[in-house]
């Protein structure tokens, strides 16, 4: 197992990791067009991903989950640190995480992709992904909801419930 260096990893600012993002979805969605935005604010900063179609929202956040240099935990209302494994094969994987006891990952992870691959702290503190369907994708999906459930109507809780299901399972 990889253990974790005793140096401090190396920063990655927020727009190189806009970049490095950037690259990254390209070499693993090579079909999909992106749009990859960084933005600072008071108190952190943040890259924000885009796409229309293409992958599902939850194989692009997991994707991307070791581009973030912080996590959150609502529980308590928490803000702590992660560090994460890096190399332009690979792209990047949560290496450890710190400043919160309560959580798991605290300790180092044996994700090290590769002997090139190196400790880094990325200046995102989050990262956003926010998929839209075309019209054709979400008319197509709609019909299947009313195939698979002729006695549903469009304004029922159960039809917006049975549509997001198979949003986060179809990918294009």
């Amino acid at each position: 197992m990889d253990t974790i260096p005793a140096t401090s990893p190396r920063w990655i600012d927020t727009a190189e990791v806009a970049k490095l993002v950037r690259k990254a979805l390209k070499r693993e969605f090579p079909t999909v067009k992106f749009s990859v935005r960084s933005s600072r604010y008071s108190g952190g900063s943040s890259v924000s991903i885009g796409w229309t179609d293409g992958p599902t929202d939850p194989q692009v956040t997991r994707f991307v989950h070791g581009f973030q240099g912080s996590r959150f935990d609502s529980m308590i209302d928490l803000q702590y640190c992660a560090d994460s494994w890096y190399c332009d094969t690979h792209g990047a994987q949560s290496a450890r995480t710190y400043g919160h006891s309560y959580d798991s990952e605290n300790q180092p992870t044996n994700s090290r992709c590769c002997h090139q691959a190196e400790l880094v702290h990325m200046g995102s503190s989050h990262v956003s992904t926010q998929r839209t369907l075309s019209d054709e994708l979400r008319a197509e999906l709609e019909a299947k909801v009313l195939v698979r459930n002729p006695g549903l109507d469009k304004r029922d809780y159960g039809f917006s419930y049975e549509l997001q299901q198979l949003i986060n399972a179809t990918a294009r």
